[in-house]
């Protein structure tokens, strides 16, 4: 999976206008409203390199122009729509646009004309998603059709991958719906991300339960060296509770996407009781729960002020 789950945008406008996502009518309008709050829709690329001009085209054109248009049916596939996907009572808007690509969007409306943008899925990667009901609440299914050649050319098997996704700890990440979600106490957290083909984040952070926090900077980071500072227990606590969550501890220890030249994160977690969870992911392809883990350990590695 070729994709940063959680690319997300704040902007505020000091104009308030209600809720302007269940005002919303027509494509164009549509196309206004993400170019308006989200600036970076906005580049216009020469007629020559029209594949990175946004725009929101019909359903079918979209389909026809999908690289696993075979994979799904052309019924599956919708441009734009509303819904309230994080069951806020407030109206969310997702939609395909043409834009480098097609890929699947949710923008939710976090009041006070406020709003995140997540980057869902790629369709170049066969991924699908759409909304559905579980107990009542609005959620996301999320597929991943894989063809395997068989025994004669052209006859393709096609198997599917499917999660369900729901909103919680600011992304989206797997639902995990058992009565009884593990509370286990994490003692440390270790987390090195290695370099890559580019400009990635090369660094080593430690956290214990004690709010301690070492940091080893080598590349591509704000600060190089090491450092030690200590986090919030607020962000202690949610770490926590996301690492049961997501119940790393029945997670694979391996983690292989299918590209060349990404970067590694090995992840250390130690328990209260002693019990150790080791995971190695190249190229951050885990579990969308592990991304977001990832995100929020990166966010204190690259924002905090070590000195």
């Amino acid at each position: 999976m070729k994709r940063v789950l959680c690319v997300i945008f704040f902007l505020f406008s000091n104009i308030m206008l209600g809720n302007q996502i269940d005002e919303l009518k027509t494509v164009r309008e549509v196309e206004h409203f993400i170019k308006r709050f989200f600036p970076e829709f906005n580049k216009e690329r020469d007629e020559n390199f029209d594949y990175g001009n946004f725009r929101i085209e019909p359903d079918q054109i979209i389909y026809n122009n999908l690289d696993c248009q075979n994979k799904f049916d052309s019924s599956e596939i919708k441009n734009w729509g509303k819904v309230d996907i994080n069951n806020d009572g407030l109206t969310d808007l997702f939609f395909i646009p043409h834009f480098s690509g097609y890929y699947q969007y949710f923008i939710i409306d976090k009041g006070k004309n406020a709003f995140e943008l997540f980057l869902i899925n790629d369709f170049n990667s066969c991924e699908l998603s759409s909304v559905i009901k579980v107990n009542d609440q609005n959620h996301i299914k999320f597929r991943r059709a894989r063809s395997t050649a068989m025994m004669y050319p052209g006859d393709l098997t096609v198997t599917y991958e499917t999660d369900t996704l729901t909103y919680k700890f600011g992304t989206f990440i797997e639902l995990n719906n058992k009565e009884n979600i593990p509370d286990l106490q994490v003692e440390k957290i270790e987390m090195e991300t290695t370099t890559c083909g580019g400009a990635c984040p090369n660094f080593e952070l430690e956290i214990k339960r004690n709010l301690k926090t070492k940091f080893y900077g080598k590349l591509y980071v704000r600060f190089v060296g090491k450092s030690e500072s200590k986090i919030t227990a607020k962000e202690w606590s949610e770490i926590n509770t996301l690492i049961n969550y997501i119940e790393v501890k029945k997670l694979k220890d391996r983690y292989v996407a299918d590209s060349f030249d990404l970067p590694t994160i090995n992840l250390k977690v130690t328990f209260e009781d002693g019990s150790v969870k080791v995971i190695d992911d190249y190229g951050a392809d885990g579990t969308f729960g592990l991304r977001a883990l990832y995100s929020k350990l990166k966010k204190i590695g690259m924002d905090t002020k070590w000195k």
